[in-house]
Parts: structure tokens; sequence; C-alpha cells
């Protein structure tokens, strides 16, 4: 096979990593970019004639498309003038799976459960992706199968990134002609799903029972299928027998358990029905076992102390002679055991006029699995183990001799992973195991078969033709196939055959068709027809382009499709139609196959609640909408299938005040009260927010909603508070005007001055505030939280007096005169205040009000007076003049 140096002036090949039965696996380098690639080039001779180079081409582009974390990336398909194929691929630093277990196996370091359900998972993720592509252009599913998910096919990178490789690659043969009576299979015979085998119809539920396999590997270190024998395993995969004895016996957890046990059903309805099913029980076991793990990290680390003991351990045995390894190597390829290092297998049932199966056996072939890629000068029939077409380890290839020593090492501890060092009896050809399998127990059933058809024989006779029973019209149909028999969903369609129109709607079986290229559609009101074309060929068996190749008796089914107009508010919603998420965001329209059951519609963008609750009924035209807030809908053209649908996205806020109770208005609608209705979906962008209670201010607010806003929002209210100062002794209800001199709540002081009454716009929290007048006390008045008006007693502040006694003429002091007093209305009670000094005074404090003083001394007339002490604070005098008596 000639390869050129460069390719096409933008890749280089800088060395060759492995040899196989698709080609050459080459390092290389992308010059535009100057960034490492890894370059397959496909031997054309694979491929056959020049349509399927074609064929090939286009699926090689097909999956070129594919984009994802966990699937490694095809950048680019080159084909030579000459025919030769050369696909550039993503080029992944670290080991296959296989390699990695050997290495651990090597070095005893066996990979933790959690890691192993997490590389599981990431699987799961990149296989979803892959089995829910559809075209982009016109909404077809893909309808992608991998066929070959096995440890060879799982990379893993020193930075803990987990990729399936070899996508599409698998479907080259699939691709080819085959015989009549020739059955081809893809992958594995270790990894193979039961309909693998039996030749029943294929979707991606094998891919997930093959990563079922390769889980129960990694948990258990064994294989599920622990079978001596090649036809064994055939034999157990037909008869269905499962063994999960292994999960108990190595203490997984229930749930874990539980994720294999459903992988691993045979029968595909039990099984995990998408990808992403089982992908969410593993991720729910792994946040349940440890919910801030950084499991990429862990990975790459747990990759790279692998790699570095492997590496410790080549040079530990760097001074053993090399005839040590070559001695190994021609004991291993001395050895009986047989094996066939082609990783794709084909089950074909052998014309009786051919060769005997003893004549088709293939010659036996010795591969050792620590050396699994081949030399330059290897078979091209050799498929190299796939860690070594896309790995960055150059060395583990290079160095065969290194390898083998490497299996030499001794080991301390029990052997974990002990298929890995089986004779790979997974890469035999089914054929082989059916020919083994047949000629070991031809006997036994045989005798089975002729006991079970004589018992049988008269009952199933009479019912295939007089049909007592619906398996009688089956098997009558069977046997007696109509050419072809048609269905659509919906039911009903008129069928028209090279434009002419055929009596009767489906569901229809027609009983002729002339051979030859035929036009084939379908026409249902509300619905665009259907066109398809189908090739009758000679012996009047059809071909329907399109359509998986099925026995005559089973219904070619057609969908309908609807057409959805998607919008959303904001624009760029991801869209999931039946819980797929199908890689295309609003706005956009999609043409969806009619379905017997409800179409489910749902938009999700980050940081926003998912918006879910519209189903299309399409076989009534019902749709239905849980919450017309989040949604609106149309059907434009009552006649047509086509719905627009809008998905509003809404933020829900809780809008919260104090006090509770406030009218909330949005954009002056009304839309809740707080504490009671107060939780609102808003739609994205600026609203207007009003809060409104009696006794309160209004209180409005912008607020801008996206992704950010947080889910509450809290506003106090502001309240009208009046204080008023009143004197404490007196009755009258006149304002003191006393002055508000401080103000503190919750331990902040406010700046604020004025006089009583005083109007202030308070939040609704206690307060504290000081009144100060002069000839009044300070006070001081708690405000409660919900108090609108205040009244401060003021209590006057005491005044003193001075009581002076002199005689009238000489003015001199009188020691010793007695004063008394009486208070106006105290009910003529008089109080002795006390006697005058030498100084001839008294001197006391008394409260504001009204008084009679009055003052007697021996030998003096007696003297009364009044006075009105009416400002507190201030100092009286009052002087008496006494006379003598004569």
């Amino acid at each position: 096979m000639h390869t050129a140096t460069r390719i096409r002036g933008k890749y280089r090949i800088l060395e060759e990593i492995s040899r196989g039965g698709f080609g050459v696996i080459y390092k290389g380098v992308d010059e535009q970019f100057d960034k490492p690639v890894a370059i397959k080039a496909v031997d054309p001779a694979l491929l056959g004639e020049a349509q399927y180079i074609d064929m090939f081409q286009k699926e090689a582009l097909s999956i070129a498309r594919l984009n994802h974390h966990n699937i490694v990336q095809v950048y680019d398909i080159e084909r030579e003038a000459g025919g030769q194929l050369y696909i550039v691929l993503e080029y992944i630093d670290g080991p296959n799976l296989l390699t990695l277990l050997r290495m651990a196996e090597r070095a005893n370091r066996i990979l933790p459960k959690h890691l192993s359900a997490y590389i599981a998972a990431e699987v799961c993720n990149g296989l979803h992706y892959a089995h829910t592509r559809r075209d982009p252009r016109t909404g077809e599913p893909l309808n992608l199968v991998h066929q070959d998910v096995s440890p060879e096919n799982i990379m893993i990178s020193k930075s803990g990134l987990v990729k399936l490789i070899d996508f599409g690659i698998a479907g080259v043969r699939r691709r080819q002609a085959q015989n009549a009576n020739e059955v081809q299979v893809q992958g594995k015979l270790r990894y193979l799903a039961p309909e693998q085998v039996t030749g029943r119809q294929i979707d991606g539920r094998v891919d997930i029972f093959a990563l079922g396999l390769v889980l129960h590997e990694l948990l258990t270190g064994q294989r599920f299928f622990r079978s001596a024998t090649p036809q064994e395993s055939v034999e157990s995969l037909l008869r269905g027998e499962q063994d999960f004895s292994a999960l108990s016996q190595a203490g997984l957890p229930e749930r874990l358990q539980n994720v294999v046990r459903r992988a691993l059903e045979f029968d595909p309805a039990k099984r995990y029905q998408t990808a992403n099913q089982m992908y969410r029980d593993l991720m729910h076991y792994l946040l349940l076992a440890a919910p801030a793990a950084d499991f990429a990290g862990e990975l790459g680390a747990y990759v790279r102390e692998v790699e570095t003991a492997e590496q410790a351990a080549a040079a530990e045995i760097q001074d053993e002679p090399l005839q040590a390894a070559t001695h190994q190597t021609a004991a291993h390829e001395s050895a009986d055991e047989p094996h066939f290092s082609d990783s794709r297998f084909e089950l074909r049932t052998s014309d009786p006029s051919g060769a005997t199966p003893e004549d088709e056996m293939p010659a036996p072939h010795f591969e050792t699995m620590e050396n699994n890629s081949a030399s330059p000068g290897a078979d091209d029939g050799v498929v190299p183990v796939e860690a070594e077409v896309i790995n960055g380890e150059a060395g583990e290839t290079a160095s065969d001799s290194t390898q083998m020593q490497l299996a030499r090492v001794p080991r301390t501890a029990p052997n974990f992973y002990s298929f890995v060092e089986e004779n790979d009896d997974a890469n035999k050809t089914i054929i082989d195991v059916v020919r083994l399998s047949a000629r070991t127990h031809k006997k036994g059933i045989v005798v089975g078969l002729l006991t079970l058809f004589v018992a049988l024989l008269g009952f199933t006779v009479a019912d295939t033709f007089l049909h007592f029973t619906s398996m009688g019209t089956r098997i009558y149909d069977y046997l007696f196939p109509p050419a072809i028999e048609i269905a659509s969903v919906p039911p009903g369609a008129q069928v028209y055959l090279d434009n002419e129109r055929l009596p009767g709607k489906t569901p229809l079986k027609l009983a002729e068709i002339k051979p030859g290229v035929h036009k084939l559609m379908f026409t249902l009101p509300s619905f665009e027809p259907v066109v398809k074309s189908i090739n009758v060929l000679s012996k009047g068996e059809p071909n329907v382009p399109g359509g998986l190749q099925q026995h005559a008796s089973q219904p070619y089914i057609y969908h309908f499709k609807n057409q959805f107009e998607l919008t959303s508010d904001p624009p760029g919603a991801q869209v999931l139609i039946d819980g797929i998420q199908i890689g295309q965001v609003t706005p956009t329209t999609i043409f969806w196959d009619v379905k017997e059951t409800p179409t489910k519609i749902e938009l999700e963008l980050p940081g926003l609640p998912k918006l879910a609750g519209v189903t299309v009924n399409s076989l009534t035209g019902r749709v239905q909408v849980e919450d017309r807030r989040f949604w609106r809908v149309e059907q434009p053209l009552k006649d047509k299938a086509f719905y627009k649908i809008q998905g509003v996205f809404r933020k829900n806020v809780t809008i919260l005040s104090n006090p509770r109770g406030a009218n909330i208005f949005v954009d002056e609608r009304p839309a809740g009260v707080t504490g009671i209705r107060g939780r609102l979906f808003l739609t994205l962008g600026r609203h207007k927010v009003r809060l409104s209670k009696k006794g309160y201010i209004s209180r409005s607010f912008t607020l801008n909603v996206d992704e950010n806003t947080p889910s509450a929002i809290r506003r106090d209210l502001l309240r009208i508070v009046r204080i008023f100062a009143k004197d404490a002794r007196s009755d009258m209800d006149q304002d003191l005007g006393a002055t508000l001199v401080d103000l503190r709540s919750r331990g902040r002081q406010f700046d604020f001055t004025g006089k009583t009454p005083v109007t202030l716009q308070l939040l609704p929290y206690p307060y504290t505030a000081t009144l100060r007048k002069p000839g009044y006390q300070d006070t001081n008045i708690e405000i409660a939280p919900s108090q609108r008006a205040v009244i401060a007693k003021m209590e006057p502040t005491i005044s003193t007096i001075t009581v002076s006694a002199v005689d009238a003429i000489t003015r001199a002091p009188l020691q010793n005169a007695q004063i008394t007093v009486v208070v106006a209305g105290d009910g003529g009670a008089r109080h002795l205040l006390g006697l005058t000094d030498d100084s001839g005074q008294v001197t006391t404090q008394l409260e504001p009000g009204i008084y009679e003083f009055a003052i007697a001394k021996d030998g003096y007339a007696p003297q009364s007076k009044s006075l009105r002490m009416d400002r507190p604070g201030q100092d009286y005098n009052l002087t008496f003049r006494l006379t003598l008596l004569r």
C-alpha cells in the first residue's frame, strides 16, 4: 500500500505507530496549526469496488460531524487519485482501557470502583450523543450504532478524559455486498449482544449491553461469560444464561450492581433503552459515593501513576539479555491454542455445496496479549488494538521486546484482572464458533428437533392453513408472504405506486410488484406527502432504501412528520423532543416523526428552570399545555400538522416585604401579596415592581431579571410617624414645641432635628427618640415597629425659691421667722417650709404652680403673699417686710 509522506500539503507523516487489517496508523502533524494528529491510512482493498469507497467516504464524513468530548474527533478525510483514503484523527495522550488494565495488573494497582463507574458514565455520555444524532438538514435520525464497544476502543488520557474511538469505521464491512445466505455480525465475540448473534434487528442497545460487559470486567476483574471455549460463549448468549455472582462476591453496592444487571438484560426491551438512562443511574451512584470528588482529575492521576510504575519496571530490567524476550516470543508462537486476530466477525450460513467446516477452518495464528501491535511486516489481516492507533505513548508500540520483558515482572499479589492475560478468544471469528458448536452437539439437536416436530406437526400444519390462532396466520404470512406490506403512522394513508392510486389505505399488503425501481408515495390530510423509492429484485424481493432489510411478512413502517416552528424568549434555548436533546437551539424548525404516543417538547437555558409541559398528539391534532404562562402555542394552518410553539422562560422570584402583606404590582399589574402569594414567575428583562400597603409609603424599584437574579428579593416599607410633646403636669392639649435631638435604631444613630409636632418616615423597626425643652426634663420615647403616632409626656424642671424676712423699718434680717405655704388646689393644707436663718432667709425647691406663702414672727404682724411659679427651671425670690405689733 503506497503512502505519501505529505498529504495534500496539509499533513506530514512522522512515524508509523502500528499496522493492521485496516491499513497503517501513523503519528503525524497538522502543518497549518502545528498540532499532533493521528493519521489512519485505510487500505482501498478493504472497501472493494469504487461505489463502496464512495459509501465509506460519505459515512466517514458523517461521523466527522460528531463533536463530543467523549468521542475522538475526526478532523479530516482525504482521498488520493489512486483511491488511497486517509482519516485524520484527534491525538490522545494516554492508553486505551485494555492497555491501562494490563499496566495496572503488572503494577498491582487495581482501578478504584468509583473510577470504573465514572469511565462507564463518560462512555454512556458519548454513546447517547451519537445514538440521538439527527441530520441537521433533514431532521432524520442518523441511527449511529458503534457495534464495537470494548476496552480496546475506550481511550483514557493523562488528564482523565474518556473517549470512544472507531465510530463508523466498524461499519465498513457491513456496507459490502453479501451472498444471499450470508449474515454479517460486527463486534468482538466477548462483547456481543444476543441480538447480534441471532441476526435480529440491532440498535443502540447493543452498545449498552457491550458497555455492561466492560463495566462488569472493571468491577469484578472477571469476564461475564466465563466459558472455557468460544462455542460455549455463543451458546450462553443463545440460551440467555446469566451469572451475576461475581458482583456480590466483589462486595459492590446494590445500586451499582443493579446498573450492571439492567445493562446486561438479554431482552433488549428490559435493558436500558437509552445510554442516558444508564448515565443517570451511574451518576446517581457517584454523587452518593463521592459528591465532591474530581473524578477526571483522579482518573488522570491514576493513569500517570500506572504509567510511571510501568516505566520504572522497564528500567529495572533493561540489563536483562534480549534473548530472554526472544525466547519467550518463540515459546508463545509454538503454543497450541490458535488466535484469530481480526477483531470484527462475519456469521455466515455456508452453502451446503461448498467446503466442509474443516476445510474452511483458517490456519492457526497466535499473538500474545502483551503485544497487540503488529510489526510493520505483520499480516494485514491483523487489526491492532486501537490504543496504539491514536496513542500518544509511541514507546509502547515501538519496542516489542520491551513489552515482552514487562510481562515477566513478578507479581506480589493475586491476579485481579485475570481476563487481560487470557488468550484472546474474543477475536475468534463467529463462523468458527458456530461450526464447533454444531459439530459438538449436532446429534442432540437433531433428536430434540425431531421429537418436537412430531409432537407439534399436526396442529401446526392445520393452524397454518385454517388460521385457528393468530400464530397460524403469522406462519402463513411468513411462508407465503406478499411482495410487501406497508404501514404508516398515523394509519389510513392513501398509497400511490408510480403515481397510480392503489385501492385501500395503510396498513396495506401488495401481493405482487414487477421487478424494477418504483416510486412509492403516501398521502394523508394534514401532512406533507412521504415519497420513497422501492427496488424490486428479479426474485421479487423488495429493497427499500433507508429501510432495514427484513422478511416480507414484516411491514415497512413509514412515519409522516410534524413541523414544529420553535422559538423562545429569550432565544438560544436547547431543544429536547421526547427527552432527546437534538442539538439545535431556538429559533429553529424541526420535522419530527409522528408517533403513536404524544410528542413531548422541552426547552432548556442555563440558570433558568426547564420549560416542560407541552405535548402534541399528532393522531388527534390536540396540543396540551399545562401552564400557559410559559408557553404560547398556535396552529396557523388548521388543516396542516404545523405547530408554532414559543417557550417563555421565567425566573422564579419570591418578593418579600417588611411588613408582610403588601400588594405586589409588576409593570402596574397586580401580581400577588408578599408573604402570602409572593412567589412570581417573571419573564427575563426589566420589570417595574411596586409594593403597596395601607399605612405605609408605596415603594417602587426596577428589577432586571436574568439567569443571575437571586431567587428572593426583600424590600422594607417606610411608614409615616408623628411625634408630639405634652406637659405631663397639664391637662391642656397644647404641644410644647420640644426639639427632637436624637433618633436611634438597631445600633445606628440618625442625624435628624425638628420641633414637635414632627413628621418622620421610618422603616418598620423599633426606634428610640429624645426630646428636649427648656424648663422640662429631657424625655426619651420608644417608637414600636408598627406605631404611627407617639406622644411624649414631658416633666417640668423643679424651680428654686428663696423667701426672705426683714424688718420693715430697719431692713434688718429677721431670724426664726416661720414660713408656711399652701398649694393651690391642694385643699387648703398648709405646709411648713422652715424657719429663717440668721440671714433671714429660707431656700427650697418647688414644682411649677400657684402658691400662697405665709410668715409668722413673735412681736410682728403676720403676712401672706401669693406667687405663680409658671416658668420651670427659673429661680424665684419672695421678701416679707414685717412691722412690729404695738
